[in-house]
């Protein structure tokens, strides 16, 4: 990243490109600047910690906060954080500050440590969107606990929230995911050394039911795609002969490349490749944050090169008001029509990796299509491998083998 003189002059003169920036300070490592696609400006001290992860907190915004000011607030938390390479003498005179600056400051309310300190650092770690959703899930999950002090909080507080979830009929796996998103903040605070004991240690999770893997049957499949003809033809006879319906590029899209809804609604044309047929899931849309590339088979692919000159020219699906998509029109008819029942967008994508598994596909090679950050998502799919246990099971067919069969092979040759 190149680096700038950030100053007011600067900042004047950042102009909102639609899409997110970054600018380094030339004066102090880590201090950088961060643009929203509106033009919202904020400071930030990013370091990597002795682990190699890489951490950042927010200082602040432009204009509530001069960038004078920003650098100054900057320079004195870097002497807070302990950084890769310290030695372990500057790590505890950097503990011994932090013990001494939160003695003044006393211990924050998790709302306050949410807001201030721990939101900022999920965004560091995932998508923008979904820092956001498992902020706002805290929020809305634990009002009870928001004004407390992070040392305040104990272990009955979640045993009894558990036990209210029990009671109102909330589903277990809703339940350990919320639990879930306030683990990671109380890690946090002990990682920070705000509190010195995790309050959730001993609090265990639901045990969840397995979950059920929904994917279109063969005879759905046709029943799908005769009920997206059907619907094209008419939607044909209404707009015009040229018209493709987006409903039927939605579902084409992601039946054949297995994208999260969230994904695909998000997915720009610069990130198609029609000429060489496959598409990327940038690392800010992607839930595991991490860019992956995905082929598109033959019906994808004609189905995009359909639809892009009907499309928007920047955004492959767009709502009609011109913001992000949240639903397509028509579905619930569309299912009624194929006469397929208790299915959901996501199962497309559960129908992709599926018919990979079914075909022989390696379980590392979907992992890496489907985007999972731990193997354990795709093997929830292995049992519809068509040979992977009888070939792990026909070894024992093969004669055993003993350390000293070759030397007595040998002896009887000799004799």
């Amino acid at each position: 990243m190149a680096r700038h003189k950030i100053d007011r002059t600067f900042l004047r003169a950042i102009v909102a490109t639609g899409k997110w920036q970054e600018f380094a300070d030339a004066e102090l490592r880590g201090f950088v600047l961060k643009v929203t696609p509106t033009g919202a400006i904020s400071y930030t001290y990013r370091w990597t910690a002795p682990d190699g992860t890489r951490s950042r907190k927010v200082i602040g915004h432009y204009p509530h906060l001069q960038p004078g000011e920003a650098r100054e607030l900057a320079r004195k938390d870097a002497t807070l954080f302990d950084h890769k390479g310290d030695s372990a003498a500057q790590q505890l005179a950097r503990h011994e500050r932090r013990v001494e600056v939160q003695t003044v400051l006393g211990v924050p309310t998790v709302r306050t440590f949410l807001a201030d300190t721990y939101e900022p650092q999920l965004r560091t770690r995932q998508t923008m969107d979904r820092a956001t959703i498992n902020a706002n899930m805290i929020r809305t999950s634990f009002p009870d606990l928001l004004d407390l002090r992070l040392d305040a909080v104990t272990n009955w507080h979640f045993d009894k929230w558990m036990s209210d979830c029990r009671k109102t009929g909330l589903k277990t796996s809703t339940t350990n995911r919320k639990m879930n998103a306030m683990r990671g903040l109380f890690s946090f605070a002990v990682e920070r050394e705000l509190i010195a004991v995790h309050p959730m240690k001993t609090v265990k999770k639901g045990k969840e039911p397995s979950g059920i893997v929904r994917f279109l049957s063969d005879d759905e499949d046709a029943r799908l795609h005769a009920a997206l003809d059907a619907r094209e033809i008419k939607l044909r006879e209404q707009y015009g002969p040229s018209f493709v319906d987006p409903l039927r590029v939605g579902i084409l899209v992601s039946l054949h490349t297995g994208l999260r809804k969230g994904e695909l609604v998000k997915l720009e044309w610069s990130h198609v490749n029609l000429e060489h047929g496959f598409l990327t899931v940038v690392a800010e849309h992607a839930k595991s944050g991490k860019q992956r590339h995905i082929p598109l088979n033959t019906e994808a692919l004609a189905a995009l090169k359909a639809w892009k000159p009907q499309a928007h020219a920047r955004h492959v699906f767009l709502s009609r008001n011109g913001t992000t998509l949240t639903q397509f029109a028509g579905r619930d008819t569309l299912r009624a029509a194929a006469k397929i029942e208790q299915f959901r967008w996501h199962d497309l994508r559960h129908t992709f990796a599926s018919r990979l598994v079914q075909r022989g596909a390696p379980l590392n090679t979907v992992r890496e299509l489907m985007g999972h950050s731990d193997i354990r998502m795709t093997l929830r799919y292995a049992h519809l491998s068509p040979g992977h246990l009888s070939a792990a099971v026909a070894l024992l067919e093969a004669p055993a083998i003993r350390p000293d069969a070759e030397n007595d092979t040998q002896a009887r040759d000799a004799a």
